[in-house]
């Protein structure tokens, strides 16, 4: 059993995506979850593992907002235990 704690921020593509991102947002927090329970720790740990959540998050957002766009996925803190 791990516990992870994540912190990012969202680069959108055009300032008028804001209010999509907020309407989607509970969706989107819950496929992130979705996501992370199917990982293992060894899924998640270095460079590599924080790219991956980072390309698969991306993917989610955009999934979720079509067809309006994020640019990014960045994050702030990543704290794995």
């Amino acid at each position: 059993q791990y516990f992870i704690k994540l912190t990012m921020v969202i680069e959108l593509a055009g300032e008028e995506d804001k209010l999509r991102l907020e309407e989607h947002q509970p969706r989107i927090v819950d496929a992130f979850q979705s996501y992370l329970r199917d990982q293992s720790r060894g899924d998640l740990v270095g460079k590599a593992g924080a790219e991956r959540v980072r390309l698969e998050f991306l993917t989610v957002v955009n999934d979720h907002m079509a067809p309006a766009r994020a640019r990014n996925v960045l994050f702030n803190k990543i704290l794995l235990q």
